[in-house]
Order: structure tokens, then C-alpha cells, then sequence
């Protein structure tokens, strides 16, 4: 594809339309193995999720749209694997969310003739995220054809000086959610993956313990108890149902929230944060075959010394992926802050 070179510093042009929300791109989902002190490493994809929400205000017609395709496509797939009828049987690995981590890890476990089970309210929902990714891992994994938009180099402005460009000659791409989300959701059904279509509440998590029985350590209660229920170790998850499910290993695969995992006092994450939006626009100086990766340039905020300032203390980058002459994502991104880079303050540095 034909295009123009990249700016030599941010550039400003009028937003001809904007839809009513905003995407994320280039993220991806964090798992964490529950019945440990464990710590998460990265904890910034629901919180990306959180406030592009509320910024969109609501799930678009064409959304819904694709949500009943998938419900359709689902529910003349064969076996319905619903896990209601299923709810006494201990499984070897009970994964709460069905995001892309959540769908990925039940289909190789599955595979390996494991018994998997996902807890998820709406597991054939549309995923909301713009996601992206280097063309080179998707297809190790075998999902090179699940990418919609494409890209041969990514470009990384790390300063303004005349060797701050960087070129990364790895190609990049956007994912088409709903093929990827029908490739993994069809891997599962492959696999008898089971699926309980309700809230995880709680998770309790039983340890063995000398003596023939096993230490119970409930979050909610944040209670020990002794409890003569057999050497073997296991979780219990309560599901909003009414309904228990039991494992003997539970993977909390939600992203941002932290309602399932245990942390020791004085855990102190830092966050990553991003405000996202597509948008289209008479014209944009953006190369069509390469994608913008980082531009930590500051060049745009010289007529704004407050948040130059607030930028050079706790740096932001812009993302950009350019789909056509006239239509282009753009993401401020904050790697990591600790506390979180504000969702308006993101806002902010992304239009200055």
C-alpha cells in the first residue's frame, strides 16, 4: 500500500467523525494460577477495558449484532457443553473468564485430555478490544489468518533527535476478533471443554496438610480452618447460580480485576493505562504500510508547559495504526505508573 511519511512530530488535523467509544490495541491478557501469594506482572488489560467502557457508553448495534451470530454459531456447533448438568464433577482446571488468554489455555489443556471447565456470564459475547500483534507469533501459533490489517514495519520514535527514529522490520497486524475468538471457541467445543455461563463470586482454596486433612483459605473470609476433606489439594469456586464447581487447579484469567487472587500486604502493582480511539479524518499524514509503535515525542506540548511537564515525569506514548487515507486508531499509552496514569489525563495527551 502507498502512503506518506511519517510526521516529524505529532500531528494535528480535524476529526471528521468519531465513533462513540474507544478501542484498545496491542494489548494482551494476563492469567494468574490461583492458591498461591503469586504475583501479577501486568494487570492493565481490564483496566484498559474499564475505561474505554465507559468512554463508549455502550455496546454498538453491529456488536450486538456479531454477539447473536456467535450465540447462533454456538449453539448448533453439536453438544452444547454446557456445564450446568456437570456442576458434582471435579475438573482439573476451572479458568474464570472467557477472554482470549481464558479460550487459549482451555483448548491446550483440553487437548492434552485434561478435564477443563470455563466460568464466564457470556462466553460467546463480542470481545470489545482492538488487539495487535506481530505477524511472526501468530503464526507460530498457527493464527496467521485470524489478522484483518497488516502492516511490514512498525516505527518507534524514542526523541525528537535525528537518531531517535527506530525501524522495526518485523511485520504487524490487527486481529479480527471474531475470527479469532471462533477459532479458539471452536477448539474448545473440539476438546469437550465445558462452559458455565454465570459469575464466579468466590474461590476457596483447600492445600493438604500433614496429619489427613487439608488447610482451607477462603478470600471472602479471609478465615483458616481445618477441614478433614482428603490429602489431595483443590479449589472451589461459588457461582452466582447458587452452584459450586470444584478443581484441583483454578486460573483466574479476567485481566484487571483482582477480586480472585490472594497478595501478600505489601503488594504495590504498578498499572499500565490507555485511552484508544478511531476515528476518521479528510486526510492523515500516516505511512499506510507501517504502523506508528512509539512515539514518545513531546515536541506537540511546547505550547503547553503544565503537561509537558506532567509528561516528562510520567512519559505516555502514542500508538497509531492506520487502516486507510482516512481512517486511523490512535492510543495513548502509559507502560507503567504506579498509581495508574488517570483515564482523563491519557485523554488529554492523546487530542493535544
Amino acid at each position: 500500500m502507498m502512503g506518506t511519511a511519517t510526521p516529524s512530530t505529532r500531528p494535528n488535523f480535524k476529526v471528521i467523525r468519531a465513533p462513540s467509544g474507544s478501542r484498545k490495541a496491542g494489548g494482551r491478557s494476563k492469567s494468574t494460577v490461583l492458591g498461591r501469594h503469586g504475583i501479577i506482572q501486568n494487570r492493565g488489560s481490564r483496566r484498559r477495558f474499564v475505561l474505554e467502557t465507559r468512554e463508549r457508553g455502550g455496546t454498538s448495534t453491529k456488536a450486538r449484532a456479531t454477539a447473536r451470530d456467535m450465540e447462533e454459531k454456538v449453539s448448533t456447533s453439536g453438544e452444547a457443553t454446557s456445564s450446568n448438568k456437570n456442576s458434582t464433577a471435579v475438573y482439573d482446571l476451572l479458568i474464570i473468564g472467557a477472554g482470549p488468554s481464558g479460550l487459549a489455555v482451555a483448548e491446550r489443556v483440553a487437548a492434552s485430555g485434561l478435564k477443563v471447565c470455563i466460568v464466564d456470564p457470556a462466553p460467546t459475547s463480542v470481545w470489545p478490544n482492538n488487539y495487535g500483534v506481530w505477524i511472526d507469533e501468530f503464526k507460530t501459533m498457527g493464527l496467521e489468518d485470524c489478522l484483518d490489517v497488516t502492516w511490514n514495519e512498525a516505527t518507534v520514535f524514542l526523541n525528537s533527535e535525528e537518531d531517535g527514529k527506530k525501524t522495526l522490520r518485523r511485520p504487524y497486524g490487527r486481529v479480527n476478533r471474531k475470527k479469532l475468538k471462533s477459532r479458539l471457541y471452536e477448539g474448545c467445543l473440539k476438546n469437550n471443554v465445558h462452559f458455565k455461563e454465570t459469575l464466579a463470586k468466590s474461590v476457596e482454596n483447600y492445600t493438604p496438610k500433614s496429619g489427613g486433612s487439608v488447610v482451607m483459605q477462603s478470600k471472602s473470609s479471609g478465615k483458616w480452618e481445618n477441614l478433614p476433606l482428603g490429602l489431595s489439594g483443590y479449589s472451589k469456586i461459588a457461582c452466582g447460580d447458587g452452584s459450586e464447581l470444584k478443581g484441583k487447579l483454578v486460573l483466574d484469567a479476567t485481566g484487571h480485576a483482582k477480586k480472585f487472587v490472594q497478595f501478600r500486604d505489601d503488594y504495590d502493582p504498578g498499572y499500565q493505562g490507555a485511552y484508544g480511539i478511531l476515528v476518521e479524518v479528510d486526510k492523515h499524514p500516516f505511512d499506510l504500510d507501517k504502523m506508528l509503535f512509539m512515539d514518545w515525542r513531546d515536541d506537540h506540548l511546547k505550547d503547553l508547559p503544565e503537561l509537558r511537564e506532567s509528561n516528562s515525569k510520567i512519559p505516555t506514548f502514542l500508538y497509531a495504526m492506520p487502516f486507510s487515507e482516512t481512517e486511523i486508531f490512535f492510543e495513548e499509552t502509559s507502560l507503567v505508573a504506579r498509581p495508574i496514569v488517570p483515564f482523563d489525563e491519557l485523554k488529554r495527551r492523546c487530542f493535544s
